[in-house]
């Protein structure tokens, strides 16, 4: 995203750049992907605003896929030990 920001966008002759360093780029994203979106920093370019949509829709995606795989070991994991512990014959 920094470095689209700071190229500046082709589709107006490059001429609205911004001047942007790595950590203003990770406090972005890091703001952006907690969802709090403060809006001080912002992407003013064509791609830098395609960049952070599909930046923000993959992680979403790659959060929820690795929460419900978690929530699923942890299921098994319970099962397990209930069929191990708890299972008395009668």
């Amino acid at each position: 995203m920094v470095q689209l920001e700071n190229n500046g966008d082709p589709f107006h002759d490059y001429a609205n750049n911004a001047e942007l360093r790595f950590w203003d780029g990770f406090y972005y994203v890091l703001i952006s992907m907690t969802t709090i979106g403060y809006g001080d920093i912002s992407p003013h370019t064509v791609l830098g605003k395609a960049f952070t949509v599909v930046f923000v829709v993959a992680a979403l995606v790659r959060i929820c896929y690795t929460t419900s795989v978690t929530l699923l070991v942890v299921r098994l994991i319970f099962a397990a030990v209930y069929l191990c512990c708890f299972s008395f014959t009668v």
